[in-house]
């Protein structure tokens, strides 16, 4: 069903910017990751692929115009940005005094540096792997 709500342009679009353009917006960058089932997947990854196929399934003239015509797309979009370097930040921070990383870790490093929006990833040494369990959660 519809449920018709009374609100100013103003207020639609906002709420149209923090909802149905975020939506889209996080199912068509998560889409471009290839993600798919896993053996192991939690709930919280089946919404995840659940996301990225109603988002995907929606043609991206529909997802473009959420963009075109809602003045606060872009808004959304810088936001979506600066949340993605404030984890960013908060990681490296932990990265920087973590003394009991594991030595893969401390080898790895996929040093989440940002340049010009960019991660950069220094080649990583392959370790024999090791097979082990896991809790899905299910």
């Amino acid at each position: 069903g519809c449920r018709m709500v009374a609100m100013s342009c103003r207020e639609h679009d906002e709420y149209a910017a923090n909802s149905q353009f975020i939506t889209h917006l996080m199912g068509r960058i998560l889409g471009s990751q290839g993600l798919g089932p896993t053996p192991i997947d939690t709930r919280g990854f089946e919404s995840v692929l659940k996301l990225i196929g109603t988002t995907t399934a929606d043609s991206f003239d529909l997802f473009y115009g959420l963009y075109k015509y809602n003045q606060n797309s872009h808004d959304t979009i810088m936001k979506l940005k600066e949340a993605l370097d404030g984890v960013v930040d908060n990681l490296l921070e932990m990265e920087k005094t973590d003394k009991n990383a594991p030595k893969w870790f401390k080898n790895n490093t996929m040093s989440l540096e940002m340049k010009k929006g960019r991660f950069e990833t220094e080649e990583k040494k392959e370790e024999p792997e090791q097979k082990g369990f896991t809790c899905t959660g299910v």
